[in-house]
């Protein structure tokens, strides 16, 4: 009975003599089942001859040189590569020294603010020929405040009159270079001290009128401390259309207490810092009438000689 040899193509179990002289070099295989005490431990890496041909990725060459193939990229200098578009010299570039830019400081900033006083009064007289015309007088003053941002002097100012008619005298004091500038129109020079209004001019205008489009009456009652206002304006028949955009201010004397006012009648709004009450009506028709009233308390009692007024302005 003949044994079949198993299929064996790489030859495993051949024994130790047949693999060392089938075998051209002297690189010794063991088997990892094998006792021998050359035999390496099963974690370490198997010896390596020399003069082994069989070698196809370098190992002993890099065993023997090692990181000979690995290069570091601090080995060589970094090179840098020109872009194609970039020209090859820096364009020229006009520097502008600090001396040759010219500084100038700039002009102060001032704040002016304008308030004005006013006071109308009218002469009805019947003409000739039956028409009715009237002699208005109009006296005035302009007061001024500046606030500058020199903090040693404040900036003069000019005022002007648009209407020739009106005769303007300027306040000396506050006359700047003692001169005006024309006929309507001076110079203003505020000092700093001055921090609040201060009057800077008067004007005054005298015209006839043959056509007042309304009538205004008023009436103030006063009983010991108690004081009643009652103004009331009504639009002429002969208007030729309705009056627009009416507002009616109230001076309040300084002898009324101020948080004592209260409103009787139309929608009016008293102002604290102007001592004034305001009423305004979007339009009256022609020929009718708008009343408004107030009452307050004076700070004292009345004596019967005392001609307490409210003056309205229309």
């Amino acid at each position: 009975m003949s044994t079949q040899k198993a299929f064996d193509p790489f030859d495993l179990s051949a024994s130790q003599e047949d693999w060392d002289t089938s075998r051209s070099g002297s690189v010794n295989i063991t088997p990892r089942n094998a006792s021998s005490t050359n035999a390496h431990d099963v974690n370490s890496n198997p010896s390596m001859d020399s003069n082994d041909s069989f070698d196809p990725f370098g190992i002993a060459t890099l065993s023997q040189t090692p990181n000979a193939g690995i290069r570091s990229a601090s080995d060589d200098p970094p090179t840098r590569r020109p872009r194609e578009d970039s020209p090859s010299t820096p364009p020229e570039v006009n520097r502008v020294t600090r001396q040759s830019v010219p500084v100038t400081a700039l002009p102060p900033k001032l704040v002016l603010k304008l308030t004005m006083y006013e006071e109308v009064s009218s002469q009805a007289r019947i003409e000739a020929d039956g028409t009715l015309s009237s002699n208005a007088a109009i006296e005035g003053s302009v007061y001024a405040q500046v606030q500058c941002s020199d903090g040693r002097k404040n900036a003069p100012f000019a005022l002007a009159t648009v209407d020739p008619d009106f005769s303007v005298r300027p306040n000396q004091k506050f006359l700047w270079n003692d001169a005006t500038m024309n006929n309507n129109a001076f110079a203003v020079h505020i000092p700093k001290p001055e921090l609040g209004y201060v009057p800077v001019a008067h004007y005054s205008l005298t015209k006839e009128v043959q056509h007042l489009p309304v009538l205004l009456e008023r009436k103030v009652t006063v009983q010991d401390t108690s004081c009643r206002l009652a103004v009331q304006v009504r639009s002429k028949l002969t208007n030729s259309g309705d009056i627009e955009d009416l507002t009616i201010v109230v001076a309040v004397p300084e002898r009324v207490n101020g948080d004592s006012i209260e409103i009787s009648r139309g929608e009016g709004v008293w102002d604290e810092l102007k001592r004034t009450i305001q009423w305004k009506l979007k339009a009256l028709e022609t020929g009718q009438s708008f009343m408004v009233s107030a009452h307050a308390k004076l700070w004292k009692p009345a004596q019967e000689d005392d001609d307490i007024r409210f003056p309205p302005l229309i």
